[in-house]
């Protein structure tokens, strides 16, 4: 349930223009992959960290549901 839930929140956001929902270290991070290796590296770790607020439930779906598959919570959770 909190797995879906966090699912139809995201949904929720999508409201509006673009830029009035889409998120600012994914264009941040493609427009200066290369180029900006701090910057590059500040962005993964945002969205490492983000990912790494989602892994416990995602765990724990797997686990209430038996499931076993080839990914993981984390890999997901990225």
């Amino acid at each position: 349930e909190r797995v879906l839930g966090y699912v139809e929140f995201r949904k929720a956001l999508l409201q509006g223009e673009l830029p009035e929902f889409t998120c600012l270290v994914g264009p941040m991070v493609q427009e200066t992959y290369q180029s900006v290796p701090a910057l590059r590296e500040a962005c993964a770790l945002s969205i490492s960290n983000h990912a790494a607020t989602l892994v416990d439930d995602i765990q724990a779906a797997m686990e209430s549901r038996g499931l076993t598959p080839a990914w993981t919570a984390q890999s997901l959770a990225l």
